[in-house]
């Protein structure tokens, strides 16, 4: 995506024409102003030997280890962060630098000055109203079957496609503990909370 949207400002921007970016998440904007952290590929085989080290010792100890390993991660990465744990670990590990040191000397491809950002706030009313809409929606355009598919993929329960808002509720629909009411109004709650 960043390779891809870098390329077409850059040909607006040659043009003399100003570029206008709508929508997605703050992670893509954050990746146009501060860039995207360029860590090497770490193998398999190091990635699996290290989530099995952390599901050993657990992540209080592991975390522990880490800061051993990688003291620069203290007050950067939370003690209770699994996901961010593991990583920091594999890359101290596989590359010898720290992820700390990755990030903070990532830089954008362009000006920071170049962008102008505006936060549309909608009123509270008219965001419920549309969450309660989506969510609807998604269940009319068959989202409990997206589920069922998604989850024969046996997909690991600690990575963050499983936390996506919904996937959880929805699995537990499709086992009889939730009702589709409860389901709907835990995915609206969930996306409010968002």
């Amino acid at each position: 995506w960043l390779n891809i949207v870098t390329k077409k400002i850059e040909s607006i921007l040659r043009k003399r024409k100003v570029p206008i970016l709508v929508g997605g998440t703050g992670l893509y904007f954050k990746a146009l102003v501060d860039g995207l952290v360029q860590i090497p590929d770490i193998p398999i085989i190091l990635r699996k030997r290290i989530r099995k080290y952390h599901k050993t010792i657990g992540q209080k100890k592991f975390y522990s280890e880490l800061l051993k390993l990688d003291p620069k991660v203290n007050n950067f990465i939370f003690e209770n962060d699994s996901q961010r744990s593991i990583r920091a670990y594999e890359v101290k590990t596989f590359s010898k630098k720290s992820l700390y040191d990755w990030i903070k000397n990532t830089k954008s491809k362009f000006d920071p000055d170049l962008f102008e950002k505006f936060f549309i706030h909608p009123s509270k009313d008219f965001l419920l109203r549309q969450i309660n809409l989506r969510v609807n929606n998604m269940f009319k355009k068959g989202v409990k079957q997206e589920v069922k598919e998604f989850s024969k993929l046996n997909i690991r329960s600690d990575l963050s496609s499983n936390k996506v808002i919904g996937i959880q509720e929805i699995k537990d629909h499709l086992v009889k503990k939730l009702t589709l009411v409860e389901v709907k109004n835990l995915i609206q709650i969930r996306t409010r909370q968002y």
